[in-house]
């Protein structure tokens, strides 16, 4: 029986740490740059300030809420990174798709080619 509960114990424990490593929290973005600095990085080139924005803006952190940027910024970095930064901004954009509407995604496509098309 004791035995039981310490498998049970090591099964919870390992089930919370893939949790938070899936979590969307678990990118390591950098907090101390305020967002102009960050939108600045992501106007030059930065692609990891890409999906830095779209984490600020899914989760309201210095900014207000948008899914309709967030989901952009994410698109941004899935397009232009590469590996598992893209697979990590694609499957940030298949969770905000889920709580968006068709015109909204849209949107965010449109603001995105609006972007390349200025700082590309």
């Amino acid at each position: 029986m004791h035995f039981q509960n310490q498998a049970v114990a090591l099964l919870i424990v390992v089930v919370l740490i893939c949790l938070q490593g899936c979590s969307p929290d678990s990118h390591l973005s950098d907090t101390n740059l305020n967002f102009e600095e960050l939108q600045h990085r992501a106007n030059t080139g930065d692609n990891n300030a890409l999906f830095d924005l779209g984490e600020r803006y899914a989760n309201g952190h210095g900014v207000a809420r948008d899914n309709v940027l967030a989901y952009m910024w994410y698109g941004l970095a899935a397009e232009l990174s590469t590996t598992e930064e893209r697979y990590q901004a694609q499957r940030m954009q298949l969770t905000l798709d889920r709580e968006m509407f068709r015109h909204q995604i849209a949107e965010a496509e449109r603001l995105a080619t609006l972007w390349k098309q200025q700082w590309r």
